[in-house]
């Protein structure tokens, strides 16, 4: 417990560079945590993080909520291909360490080791267009917070329970809608 609280300090000590720079951390509890990514297109990304009883021993699992149009992350799933996530682990890699090296692959893709092949496959073929659908699904899946929390409390919900319906579904708008309407 004490490593876990050692990575929590420095990573909220630390500033990551663009172009996902703004990260904000927000705990649930001592082993769950939502990692916030803010891309240059105005996206907010949701990241779920879970420490296992094992960390640092074993590494977090990491995955998106939000739906992101990447080479190395699920587009259905969320799940992340980065090496330090599986078999690169070590104990010495903090938490401020794993973000780092996943920021660094959110900046540049390997398309040659994908998590989604069809996304690699456009990625490799035909940049612009997967460049113009990444951004289209920024807009879609990772708009801004503030205008989605509006939107809810537009409908008759608090701020706090709106905000936390749109984390929950990975920033999905109409499924946190859907989730709040039916009592979830």
């Amino acid at each position: 417990m004490r490593r876990y609280c050692t990575s929590v300090f420095s990573f909220r000590t630390i500033r990551l560079g663009n172009p996902f720079c703004g990260i904000r951390l927000e705990f649930i509890d001592h082993l769950t945590c939502w990692l916030c990514f803010y891309a240059d297109e105005g996206g907010l990304f949701f990241l779920d993080c879970k420490f296992p009883a094992e960390y640092p021993m074993k590494p977090p699992q990491m995955k998106f909520l939000s739906h992101v149009w990447h080479p190395n992350i699920s587009s259905q799933t969320g799940a992340i291909c980065v090496d330090i996530l599986k078999d690169e682990w070590s104990p010495a890699i903090t938490l401020t360490k794993t973000l780092q090296s996943l920021q660094a692959l959110l900046c540049a893709p390997e398309p040659t080791d994908p998590q989604d092949a069809v996304v690699a496959k456009q990625y490799m073929e035909d940049n612009d267009s997967w460049a113009t659908k990444a951004k289209e699904w920024t807009k879609m899946y990772a708009g801004p917070l503030d205008e989605k929390v509006g939107t809810l409390e537009g409908m008759g919900f608090s701020k706090e329970k709106a905000a936390a319906a749109i984390v929950i579904a990975g920033g999905n708008l109409e499924q946190a809608a859907t989730a709040l309407l039916s009592g979830d």
